[in-house]
């Protein structure tokens, strides 16, 4: 996961508290993950080099400078995702992300005693303080879909939803009955039935982690590659939640 972008799994469909707390989990764990990719050197904390050296990984071709455009194409995230992580990371307001001033400050924000170090504590709780704020200010369609791209590479596979499906196959069997996803997704039976047969592709009252979920990636891949771009995963969201929009008059 890339140091400017500081986001996981924490999937914003409609969801229990409980399986909220574990997509915090996951989140946080996540972070500590990363913080140990990007020490290098093993030392236990990131310098001010360690943050430039990514940023320039990042921006190879743009000589240290990016607008938002090119810095929505290189990271992969939904355009809103994009827009928020920019303008947090642009530090002088001035439209564009330079080295020498942006990540020069960005790594100052981390570094919370002023020591020259960023711990991996520091690192993770403001990385948390970022995501949180995210999260409060672009659409649910987008978190939903950084949540299910596993390798944050801009797209969900079908690999991708077999993922996160998982979590409601309790039994392991590569299907999930009505009573599995109501127990794991922790939502009323009213709400869960909707969603589980929206993805029943089939009707024959399971989902199918193999049938199923190509059935909905074949359906929403519109340039038929095999995999869902942003656009097209919006189309299934704007869909799902067409369930739950009541009829004007009614």
């Amino acid at each position: 996961m890339n140091i400017l972008i500081l986001i996981s799994g924490l999937v914003a469909i409609t969801v229990g508290e409980t399986q909220q707390q574990q997509q915090q989990h996951i989140l946080v764990q996540e972070l500590h993950n990363t913080f140990r990719l990007f020490d290098v050197n093993h030392v236990g904390h990131l310098s001010v080099s360690d943050f430039m050296a990514y940023y320039d990984k990042l921006t190879k071709g743009f000589n240290g400078t990016v607008n938002l455009d090119a810095y929505t194409r290189l990271i992969h995230l939904p355009p809103d995702i994009a827009k928020f992580y920019f303008r947090y990371y642009d530090m002088n307001d001035d439209g564009e992300l330079t080295k020498d001033i942006d990540i020069r400050a960005v790594f100052h924000m981390f570094d919370h005693n002023h020591n020259g170090q960023v711990s991996e504590h520091e690192f993770v709780a403001e990385a948390i303080k970022i995501h949180q704020q995210m999260a409060k200010h672009v659409s649910p369609t987008s978190l939903e879909f950084i949540g299910i791209d596993g390798n944050g590479d801009g797209f969900i596979t079908l690999t991708d939803f077999q993922k996160f499906y998982d979590s409601y196959d309790l039994n392991h069997d590569g299907q999930i009955d009505l009573q599995e996803f109501i127990k794991s997704s922790h939502l009323d039976r009213a709400t869960a039935s909707k969603i589980f047969h929206f993805g029943d592709s089939d009707h024959n009252n399971v989902i199918d982690k193999q049938i199923d979920l190509l059935a909905l990636i074949t359906h929403y891949d519109k340039n038929g590659d095999g995999k869902l771009n942003y656009q097209e995963y919006t189309a299934y969201g704007n869909n799902l939640r067409a369930l739950f929009v009541t009829p004007v008059g009614k």
